[in-house]
């Protein structure tokens, strides 16, 4: 009985060290795949954003602030119910089978949300497309929270891709909308057609990220994910100083990436805060400004988050996260020069098209850029030596949570000070 019982703790350290080797990286083109993951579930918001000059011709310019809101305020709730939940279906359904659950349900629910949000139109009223919104808003950050915690089990590359198709669907909103002329003047059965584009996205995004769970790739990392979360049991902490004591760091996680979490909140808030404002924007020339600076926040943000990948300076990404605080910080001054541009008195800013739209479009640019190296640099921090995948879910919520509480926020003042601006 003595040596099965030495057998059996031998086979079990044996495999446990066989989960901390590192896992072969993936080839290029199945990073695409968190592109098109996260392309599919961030479609709805940016499909329905783009009908900016549609809602302020139907709704008034306060409305975006509040359609805004409608998306963003559930995510904190979203956030901190999820990580309940999530260790809930991981204890009943196995780690790799609640995250094709919960992934269905968000992803296939947001699909069919975005085929019934035209009918919300209907009557003029401003009741349902809210209620619209906010779905489609628990949703996606139901899907976005699941879909981060499998990406930092990934090399880096995983975190940039799935950070850029947040931003990307934009690439084919531009020219659908061009090609079915969204504008104020829009018919009911245009704006229909751009939104049931939104839902063979998302229903695109689904069947790519199920094939990311299903993979080799994704199946070892899940597996190793389950023992990483068995080890913090207390039948395992009997073993704990034989493989790992004198690897793992002994900071919780929390304080390991304090000041990353307090960057990603600043930053969320800024961005957030200042998008619904876009609304109340004046052409000098006579321009669909409203739309123009829409989109260059969009590409923007968009092309910033690549470069997260090639450009990484010392001073920006030392250890501890003070640089990317500092970058973080300095975003603030061009957030309060739109304002001041946009509501403050004609002799002391000029007008000019141009001008506002590069401001917007380099305040974005950081954005995307800032946001993407945070999530990588505190994932990798987090999960120290042996990047440890318990750890690095652990640091996912986290983030996500402080990525929810910074948008909800900004949601909250936008509301405020939209409250005192004067309709036009």
């Amino acid at each position: 009985a003595m040596a099965r019982g030495v057998d059996a703790w031998l086979l079990e350290a044996y495999q446990e060290q066989l989960s901390r080797r590192p896992l072969p990286d993936p080839p290029g083109w199945f990073y695409g795949l968190f592109f098109l993951t996260s392309l599919g579930y961030m479609r709805s918001f940016t499909m329905v954003g783009v009908l900016i000059s549609y809602f302020n011709a139907h709704y008034g310019p306060s409305f975006f602030v509040v359609l805004s809101a409608a998306f963003y305020m559930p995510g904190i709730g979203v956030s901190y119910i999820q990580k309940r939940l999530d260790t809930f279906l991981d204890e009943r359904l196995g780690v790799q089978s609640s995250f094709v659950v919960r992934s269905t349900g968000c992803m296939g629910g947001l699909a069919v949300a975005m085929l019934a949000f035209p009918a919300s139109f209907v009557g003029g009223g401003r009741g349902p497309p809210l209620m619209m919104m906010f779905l489609s808003g628990v949703l996606t950050w139901w899907s976005h929270g699941t879909a981060s915690v499998v990406t930092l089990l990934f090399p880096p590359d995983a975190n940039v891709a799935l950070q850029t198709g947040f931003r990307a669907p934009e690439l084919a909103a531009l020219p659908l909308a061009i090609a079915l002329h969204i504008g104020p003047a829009s018919s009911l059965r245009d704006v229909s057609l751009f939104l049931w584009c939104s839902a063979l996205l998302s229903a695109g995004g689904l069947v790519c990220w199920l094939f990311i769970l299903g993979s080799a790739h994704g199946a070892r990392r899940l597996e190793n994910l389950e023992r990483a979360k068995a080890d913090k049991t207390p039948r395992s902490k009997a073993r704990e100083s034989t493989f790992e004591a004198a690897e793992e760091p002994e900071n919780p996680v929390q304080k390991t990436i304090r000041t990353y979490l307090i960057a990603l909140g600043v930053s969320l808030f800024c961005s957030v805060f200042q998008a619904p404002f876009y609304a109340y924007a004046k052409s000098a020339e006579g321009r669909d400004i409203n739309e123009i600076l829409y989109f260059a926040r969009l590409y923007g943000d968009f092309l910033g988050r690549p470069l997260a990948k090639i450009y990484k300076p010392g001073w920006i990404v030392k250890e501890g996260g003070g640089g990317v605080l500092i970058y973080t910080l300095q975003r603030i001054v061009w957030m309060a020069f739109y304002f001041v541009y946009v509501f403050g008195p004609v002799y002391l800013i000029p007008r000019s098209d141009l001008a506002v739209v590069a401001v917007v479009a380099y305040f974005s640019f950081g954005s995307g850029y800032i946001n993407t190296l945070t999530i990588e640099l505190a994932g990798a921090e987090a999960g120290g030596p042996t990047q440890n995948a318990a750890r690095k879910e652990e640091a996912s919520h986290l983030l996500n949570l402080i990525f929810q509480c910074g948008m909800t926020a900004a949601t909250l003042l936008s509301i405020v000070v939209a409250h005192f601006i004067p309709e036009a």
